[in-house]
């Protein structure tokens, strides 16, 4: 069925095999997951393809779109970043480039500071802390690579952490109650972070690796 309301499509290619979400009027109505991290290459204009045909639109039926600035693998950034310009470029829509470390804190962080985990490399994350003042999320920090080994050890041992699925199943120590496990859906996090906060532009791409 065709949808007639604000469309929003959210964008993250730089994690996994990426993902892809189509919300209309503020409700996520499709979207996919991307198997391996060639699905990121390869599979993302045909994805994206499949997913408007299925509901009937058009990519200018799109008002708005998403794209994650990073962090993630480099390759990834570029590609996502690339992808939505040349579209909103083409079409003259709106576009807003936004961290998934922010959207997933937005969307999904509680508590009067925590940190959002995402993966950059085999051995590498990156955290980003996040508080609450009264009811808005604010930054604490900016985001930094921490070596997986000693992601036990960030924040004092104490300190909440929202973790990406793969660094969850690294980790050696047991499920506690300061780890949560976010969704591997991190489109998702963007398309709802531009639906209900008034969210900025990062103003570069986040290209965080291993420490020199």
């Amino acid at each position: 069925m065709r949808q007639t309301g604000h469309n929003i499509l959210a964008i993250e290619s730089a994690i996994g095999g990426g993902s892809i979400s189509l919300f209309s009027a503020g409700v996520r109505i499709d979207g996919a997951v991307g198997a391996t991290a060639q699905s990121r290459a390869e599979d993302l204009l045909p994805t994206l393809d499949e997913i408007l045909g299925r509901n009937d639109l058009s990519i200018a039926d799109i008002d708005e779109i998403v794209v994650s600035s990073g962090p993630g693998s480099f390759t990834g950034i570029r590609i996502g970043l690339s992808t939505a310009m040349g579209l909103a470029a083409a079409t003259r829509k709106c576009l807003r480039r936004v961290s998934a470390l922010e959207a997933i804190a937005l969307t999904h962080g509680s508590g009067r500071e925590f940190a959002v985990v995402l993966p950059v490399g085999r051995d590498t994350v990156c955290a980003q802390r996040f508080g609450m003042s009264g009811a808005r999320i604010i930054t604490l920090s900016e985001p930094e690579p921490v070596e997986l080994s000693g992601l036990s050890e960030f924040g004092g041992g104490e300190l909440p952490l929202l973790l990406y699925p793969s660094i969850s199943e690294a980790l050696s120590e047991g499920r506690n109650d300061r780890v949560k496990t976010v969704d591997i859906d991190i489109s998702n996090y963007l398309g709802q972070a531009a639906i209900t906060h008034n969210i900025g532009e990062t103003p570069e791409p986040l290209f965080v690796g291993k420490r020199k």
